[in-house]
């Protein structure tokens, strides 16, 4: 069976600065992207919010979200992309509504920095609900990525070597208080939350670019031969 997962972002903003609880949500279907591949991206991940939290104008923007869709989009070690265009969104479903059978990579980001976990899927026995660090994933898996074994040949040792440091990577991120709760997975893998306004880029696209409102099928101009 192809390995499906999906990435879910969302971006809090501080609801004293916009009139209210407010949040953009991202979701992006990810095929063959899984196991350790998840984790490398992942690692991407962290390592580029660390850069961008600890930079004096960061806020939890739309455009931070995407940066972060875009960074776990690439594999670096593989130059493998998947989920990097608007035919692979599912922003406007939940976790488990999608075609999803290895897990979800979950990030939010609020005024006070970042959060991630991982999400298991059926096909390691999990129910796309509970979150859970790089160590359950590894477990979930039934390997382990880190440290790496040593008695190998030098390309499978090179990419032992990435998948360990990546692991090592998540896990630093953790101790550092970087975990997602509970709470947090179920509200960033909803599609809606009580009393809280969510936008998506389908909100966005017709407001801001209204000449793109036909692939939203907003409007459709006819114009004669």
């Amino acid at each position: 069976m192809a390995q499906r997962t999906q990435l879910f972002i969302t971006a809090e903003t501080d609801p004293t600065a916009f009139g209210g609880p407010r949040r953009h949500r991202i979701g992006r279907h990810h095929h063959w992207r899984h196991g350790p591949n998840m984790v490398i991206c992942a690692a991407q991940v962290v390592e580029h919010l660390e850069a961008v939290t600890a930079g004096h104008y960061y806020r939890p923007t739309s455009e931070v979200a995407e940066g972060v869709a875009a960074v776990y989009g690439v594999n670096r070690a593989t130059a493998e992309a998947s989920g990097v265009s608007l035919y692979d969104d599912v922003s406007t479903a939940a976790a488990t509504e999608c075609d999803n059978n290895n897990g979800t990579f979950l990030v939010n980001l609020t005024p006070e920095g970042y959060t991630f976990g991982f999400l298991i899927g059926p096909s390691e026995n999990g129910d796309l609900t509970t979150v859970t660090g790089v160590d359950g994933l590894m477990e979930a898996f039934g390997a382990c990525w880190s440290p790496m074994p040593y008695d190998m040949e030098p390309q499978e040792r090179e990419w032992a070597v990435t998948v360990s440091q990546a692991v090592e990577t998540l896990r630093a991120a953790e101790t550092a208080g970087h975990l997602m709760d509970q709470d947090t997975a179920e509200r960033v893998t909803a599609v809606e939350v009580p009393r809280v306004k969510t936008e998506t880029v389908w909100d966005t696209i017709p407001r801001v670019m209204p000449d793109a409102a036909p692939a939203v099928g907003t409007r459709v101009q006819v114009i004669p031969a």
